[in-house]
């Protein structure tokens, strides 16, 4: 990544009023009167799948957005202390437009990086001229969409020595209606808030870079 230098930060209220039922303040005031501060994230996020039917996932959500506006986690943090980023970008791509992007080479080139240089297949190497390294640990092709709308998803280990080594990336793609696809990439078990800083920044450059590419679509 050549410009390397919060889920929580913008859980769109339509989205979660959409996807859980109730809006965020309910979903705070659920949390409040549970007692995440003493009883901890785990409790609290089995609290809301098992007593109030929220899918597993944004139980997560939810109490990691609680934790975060009540001072109990820092922005991007997750748990054992580790950091997560977290970028999405809307693109007028369809899916196998987008699925050429974040898994072969070429892709790479245009949005990430240069000189990329893998096969992306499970246990592979990849490496690239700005000296990211890691090995591709999920490589899931377009597919028909799951509950959470996905129909690709590509991961891998971020192992090059500054910043974040030994940290982890995903890349999401989501069909979306009309011809749109939606990126969504996450960084995680990243060690230090500095580093979630630098990382958030340059993920934000390059997926802005990749959803230029099909402006003028």
């Amino acid at each position: 990544m050549s410009r390397i230098k919060g889920v929580s930060e913008s859980l769109a209220p339509a989205t979660v009023l959409e996807k859980t039922g109730h809006d965020l303040e309910y979903w705070t005031g659920v949390l409040d009167r549970f007692d995440r501060a003493s009883r901890g994230h785990t409790a609290a996020a089995n609290h809301l799948h098992e007593m109030h039917g929220v899918s597993y996932w944004w139980a997560q959500q939810l109490t990691i957005y609680y934790e975060q506006i009540k001072g109990l986690r820092k922005p991007g943090e997750r748990s054992a202390g580790k950091f997560s980023v977290n970028v999405s970008r809307t693109i007028a791509a369809t899916v196998e437009e987008a699925w050429s992007l974040v898994s072969t080479p070429e892709g790479w080139n245009r949005w990430f990086t240069s000189k990329a240089d893998f096969a992306a297949e499970p246990g592979q190497p990849y490496r690239n001229a700005d000296h990211d390294v890691g090995v591709f640990l999920k490589v899931v092709p377009p597919h028909a969409p799951n509950s959470y709308g996905e129909v690709a998803r590509i991961e891998f280990t971020w192992d090059r020595s500054d910043p974040a080594p030994g940290s982890r990336v995903s890349i999401q793609i989501l069909q979306k209606a009309s011809g749109k696809a939606t990126v969504a990439l996450t960084h995680d078990l990243i060690p230090s808030e500095a580093d979630c800083a630098s990382l958030k920044e340059g993920w934000t450059a390059c997926l802005d870079k990749l959803k230029a590419l099909f402006l003028a679509k």
